[in-house]
C-alpha cells in the first residue's frame, strides 16, 4: 500500500530497492533496503517482503539453504 507519510506529495510512482535473506523455508530472514526514497516507502517495501513466501535455493546436490536475493525492485504505483 501506499504510505501515509507520502499521501500529500506530489508524486505517482516510486521505486525501492531491496535485498532479502531467504531462508531454507521460503521465509524472508533478513530484509536490507538498499535504495529508500524516503516518505515511508522503505518501510512499506520491508513489510511486504517480510509477509512474502520465495522459493529457496539449492545448492549442488539439491539440498535447501539460505542464500541473499540479489537486487529486488519494488514499485509503488498510486
Amino acid at each position: 500500500p501506499w504510505p501515509e507519510q507520502a499521501e500529500a506529495e506530489d508524486f505517482d510512482q516510486q521505486v525501492v530497492g531491496i535485498k532479502v535473506v531467504v531462508a531454507e523455508d521460503g521465509r524472508v530472514e533478513k530484509a536490507e533496503i538498499v535504495s529508500d526514497p524516503g516518505f515511508g516507502f522503505g518501510a512499506a517495501a520491508r513489510d511486504c517482503a517480510r509477509r512474502a513466501r520465495f522459493t529457496p535455493a539449492r545448492d549442488a546436490q539439491g539440498k535447501l539453504i539460505k542464500a541473499q536475493s540479489p537486487l529486488i525492485n519494488v514499485r509503488f504505483v498510486r
